[in-house]
């Protein structure tokens, strides 16, 4: 028979015992949790920024565009330059629009020779591709 000592000695291990494994099955869940945690965290992080980087790689597209209309905008002001120095006279009446390169060519002038002269003072400008002359001979 064991002695009340002996049995007190025992429990105290067991209870020793089972608290080491609680302890370790804390830790073990605490870990867990916390690989859990850090991929919710992972997961969040990754879906609020996927509308950012849908917007950014939207006005890539949206700058260029941008660009591109800059650049129409000073190929008509070089163009209305252009004929406002022109010997011939100032193309006061006409319209310039340029777009991607093409300069259309609007409005009235008194004469053939104008007509044909402004397209041609047109085309010899820089970043100038094409022109769709659409100027009107008044009579």
């Amino acid at each position: 028979m064991r002695s009340p000592a002996n049995v007190q000695v025992t429990k105290r291990q067991q209870l020793g015992a089972a608290s080491r494994k609680a302890a370790r099955r804390l830790l073990n869940l605490q870990e867990a949790m916390t690989k859990t945690s850090a991929m919710v965290w992972a997961l969040i992080i990754c879906l609020s920024e996927l509308p950012l980087m849908v917007g950014l790689t939207g006005c890539a597209g949206h700058r260029a565009r941008t660009d591109q209309r800059m650049e129409d905008s000073r190929t008509a002001a070089r163009v209305r330059e252009a004929l406002a120095a022109s010997a011939d006279y100032r193309y006061d009446e006409v319209k310039v629009i340029a777009a991607e390169g093409i300069v259309q060519l609007r409005g009235f002038v008194n004469t053939s020779a104008q007509r044909n002269g402004a397209g041609k003072v047109a085309s010899k400008v820089v970043g100038v591709k094409s022109v769709d002359n659409n100027l009107i001979v008044k009579d």
